[in-house]
């Protein structure tokens, strides 16, 4: 079930006693969970005041919610809180967050209840990706409703951001609107952010331009990873270096930032293959939701690569992953640094593969040698 079905189903049949909210996308499971709250809330009040809005905290409600996290809970307490009765109304909440922290031997344990839910309660498991292959998820899923929160494919991006645009009262200019939407590979909670900053920001009844997404951004000009795959793709490396400082500097995580690179070689990619098959520039971009004023620098990008560049960027990027997570992350600077070096040298020279800007381990080079020479002796 998506989210939107979520609603109507509330409407006919009412709280279910399980439910499992999945996906990647964090602010779909978090409205998925206000829309239960609100509807368990609307359950327990006076009929006067059903037609009141909810408050949007499970924590604020006036009636029985509890909210544990899965890295720091046990089966017991999971289970107590879903077996024990309210005195004051006739539905109780529990919400168990970071469900996918839950160890192994805590879900199992809660099989039998999953099995026998209390109808008077309502539990509930919000998680990012949970294991398919874990007993006790397979047992939830079979007997829970279960909620899907995946990301927002582009063609849905911009119909989403009207919509809670229109919420937050705030008119968005076409072009305002496309900008808003290069943001949706850090999340839809960046953009709703965005959103609020312009509700305050804009005077009433006007119409928000590019300029003031990027006022209430705060962010500097030609800052943005559209613009870094741009200096890249030109062989520019002070540009590039200089987006990438000035990021960091701003408080940008270095994961988000290569996500975020990462996201745009493959829109890059995708691009080049679709124009490969014969598809038109305005199909791709229709497809990718490349913003229309964007377009033209966009395939100038695309131009700029070929297929072996790509290729080695991806794996590149992967590599720079890999460093950041580990014995990078003290020191992300330099390992991005050399990222982009490497990347625009890869762009200047297709056929090379990187060499001083990799970061293969010394094992990982010598299993590479030894797998060439084993295919050699084969031969």
């Amino acid at each position: 079930m998506k989210i939107h079905e979520l609603k109507s189903m509330l409407q006919r049949q009412g709280l279910a006693p399980l439910y499992l909210i999945t996906g990647e996308e964090a602010y779909l499971r978090d409205e998925a969970v206000r829309l239960i709250h609100a509807w368990a809330l609307r359950t327990n009040s006076t009929p006067g005041a059903r037609d009141k809005e909810p408050a949007d905290d499970p924590l604020e409600a006036s009636f029985h919610c509890e909210v544990l996290y899965g890295d720091e809970t046990t089966a017991d307490e999971i289970v107590l809180s879903a077996q024990e009765m309210s005195l004051f109304s006739s539905k109780r909440l529990t919400i168990v967050k970071w469900a996918e922290k839950l160890p192994t031997h805590v879900g199992e344990a809660l099989i039998p209840y999953f099995l026998s839910p209390n109808d008077s309660t309502t539990l509930v498991f919000v998680g990012n990706k949970l294991d398919g292959r874990m007993k006790w998820v397979q047992a939830l899923k079979a007997k829970a409703v279960v909620v899907e929160c995946p990301l927002l494919y582009d063609a849905h991006q911009a119909p989403w951001i009207r919509q809670q645009a229109q919420r937050a009262g705030v008119r968005l200019h076409p072009h305002a609107l496309d900008l808003l939407q290069e943001s949706s590979s850090d999340g839809l909670y960046t953009i709703w952010n965005e959103l609020q900053k312009l509700a305050v920001y804009m005077p009433a009844g006007a119409s928000a331009s590019t300029q003031d997404v990027e006022t209430v951004r705060g962010r500097e000009p030609e800052t943005s990873v559209f613009e870094l795959a741009g200096a890249i793709a030109q062989r520019d490396q002070a540009c590039a270096l200089r987006i990438i400082a000035t990021n960091l500097e701003g408080g940008e995580a270095p994961l988000r930032l290569l996500g975020a690179l990462l996201w745009q070689v493959r829109r890059i990619w995708k691009a080049k293959s679709m124009l490969a098959m014969g598809k038109t520039e305005s199909e791709v971009s229709r497809f990718l939701g490349i913003p229309p004023f964007r377009m033209k620098e966009f395939f100038t990008h695309v131009s700029g690569w070929t297929e072996t560049q790509l290729r080695l960027a991806h794996e590149l990027i992967w590599q720079t992953d890999s460093a950041l997570k580990g014995w990078g992350s003290f020191a992300p600077r330099p390992i991005l640094d050399r990222m982009i070096l490497a990347l625009c040298r890869i762009s200047r020279q297709p056929s090379q593969q990187p060499a001083s800007g990799s970061f293969r381990t010394a094992e990982a080079q010598r299993k590479g040698r030894y797998m060439e020479e084993k295919k050699s002796k084969d031969r």
